[in-house]
């Protein structure tokens, strides 16, 4: 008893010198997170059925900034068995770098049992891992052998279900492969749809009841899968419930240093049938629609969840007919006003076509009926339709240093063959185009006397230019040599008055040099 005593209290005496140990430890960079190299990865990743590996350059800011995340997860991690959180140099590993094919800091890549299955592109925080790696440590599909199985599931209806139906008749190879096709998709696609449930079976009558719902397209000797959307939306079992014969996979993607992509098909499968029939555009669901790719017919409202809307029934109608190819959701016209504003579907109008990657925008401005709305779609589909470009009136005055370009001037003032033209594309709410403003304006002022450069800007909020010059950040700056045919060239160097100024001496048709006056030009450089 006494000795016991003693124990206990010889312990309760450490545990300040043990924490103070592990505050050590902390400060002094230890971390619960594993340096990787080329010696040692393969070795490590093989040993462990997950791992998470994060893909560094130390000089990227944005590998920085989630150090202490990552740190943090890892050692929240560090008492999962079979789990690994590891790191790995990638501007040292070079070859490791090129093997998996790693283009920008951070990447970071899960392993499932020595093998990539998907990267993750969630929140950079440590509760975001830590749930993530949590989720990636349960199974991801749930295996029913027997209807009367289904029954003590409590399945509920009322979350979208993938079913993948293997038949006894497979061969165990045939069976192998699709299992692990099935389960990478599921890893993969579960982030997207955090309720999305993803089964195997390979009772058909466990089938029906986990989703099919006696749909008559799915047979008993034939792999499928099974996409099934709630019964709550007023759809028929065939236009809730859909079926793909499940080919085997491919014998590519073999090898281990790439992240394998034959499961696409059948993820794309899968989003494209488990969203709703007409969803909700916001910044939660961006990424799954862009991973849809389709074009998204959007209905701006101010209430978009109430189905008795004006237009949501026709949206309805429409998504039943066009939804392989085109996304239909609606958008909450306040929360995303300046996304409205941007593709230019204001003065009332409600509708558009958006083609994310192009980004290109086709606004509807017919009347709000069936009929209309669906020979809009119709003409987009066959290609009758020319995108939209926004434009503001013409200034009345446009005689300053800096000429003020709007969409329906565009080719007359930056395509003019006889003019070197450099031109600004800038949102007024951005601080880097406000930091640039009075360099900008400067350069204007100093080559004023040169008649043959024309120093010019453009709201993009409100104007578009030709998509291929279109911007896609702020302030985007292109520069136009003068020509019969004319190509930009962007500008990507220092924002300050001389580079700027040289870098359109350099790439201008028509060669100047300023007067004597404007010579003695700034050298120091801003920093944005």
């Amino acid at each position: 008893m006494r000795l016991a005593r003693i124990s206990r209290a010889v312990a309760f005496c450490l545990l300040p010198l043990l924490f103070a140990a592990a505050v050590l430890a902390a400060k002094s960079g230890a971390s619960a997170s594993v340096s990787l190299n080329e010696k040692t990865f393969d070795k490590q990743i093989n040993a462990h059925r997950i791992a998470l590996v994060k893909f560094i350059a130390p000089w990227c800011g944005h590998c920085k900034r989630m150090k202490e995340d990552w740190d943090a997860a890892a050692v929240d991690l560090s008492g999962q068995k079979d789990l690994l959180v590891a790191e790995v140099d990638a501007t040292v590993e070079t070859k490791l770098r090129d093997r998996f094919e790693i283009r920008g800091f951070p990447t970071i890549k899960l392993f499932v049992n020595g093998k990539p299955v998907a990267d993750y592109n969630g929140e950079r925080t440590k509760d975001a891992l830590v749930n993530f790696v949590r989720r990636q440590m349960t199974p991801p599909v749930v295996v029913v052998n027997s209807s009367a199985q289904v029954s003590a599931l409590n399945v509920d209806k009322e979350r979208a279900r993938v079913v993948a139906y293997l038949p006894e008749t497979l061969s165990a190879t045939e069976r192998a492969a699709r299992l692990t096709q099935l389960e990478q998709a599921a890893r993969t696609l579960r982030e997207l749809f955090p309720d999305l449930v993803f089964y195997q079976t390979s009772d058909v009558e466990a089938a029906h009841a986990l989703g099919a719902d006696a749909h008559p397209a799915l047979a008993k000797d034939t792999a499928a899968i099974v996409v099934a959307r709630p019964h709550t939306e007023s759809e028929s079992v065939q236009e809730r419930v859909h079926i793909k014969a499940w080919d085997a996979p491919g014998a590519a993607g073999t090898r281990q240093d790439k992240t394998e992509d034959t499961t696409e098909p059948l993820q794309q499968f899968i989003r494209l049938h488990a969203v709703p029939l007409v969803g909700e555009i916001s910044q939660a669901t961006a990424e799954l629609y862009q991973d849809i790719g389709n074009p998204l017919f959007i209905m701006f409202d101010d209430a978009p969840h109430k189905p008795e809307q004006k237009g949501a029934s026709i949206m309805k109608q429409m998504a039943k007919k066009y939804r392989s190819r085109i996304s239909f959701v609606l958008a909450n016209a306040e929360k995303l006003a300046r996304f409205r504003e941007y593709i230019g579907c204001t003065d009332g109008r409600r509708f558009a076509i958006h083609v994310l990657g192009e980004d290109s925008n086709f606004i509807y401005d017919g009347a709000t009926d069936e009929a209309s709305i669906e020979k809009f779609i119709s003409d987009y589909l066959d290609g009758k339709l020319q995108p939209t470009l926004r434009s503001e009136e013409s200034p009345a005055e446009n005689t300053g240093p800096v000429q003020v370009v709007v969409g329906k001037t565009w080719n007359q003032i930056v395509m003019d063959p006889e003019k070197d033209v450099f031109v600004e594309q800038y949102a007024p709410w951005c601080g880097h185009c406000r930091n640039l403003e009075p360099a900008y304006e400067e350069l204007a002022r100093k080559l004023a006397p040169v008649k043959t450069v024309v120093i010019a800007k453009m709201d993009a909020t409100k104007n578009d230019a030709p998509g291929e010059y279109k911007a896609r950040g702020f302030p985007t700056l292109l520069f136009f040599p003068a020509g019969s045919t004319k190509k930009s060239i962007r500008y990507e160097g220092d924002r300050s008055v001389a580079d700027m100024l040289s870098f359109i001496q350099k790439h201008a048709t028509h060669k100047f040099t300023l007067p004597s006056s404007a010579d003695s030009i700034e050298t120091e450089k801003d920093e944005l």
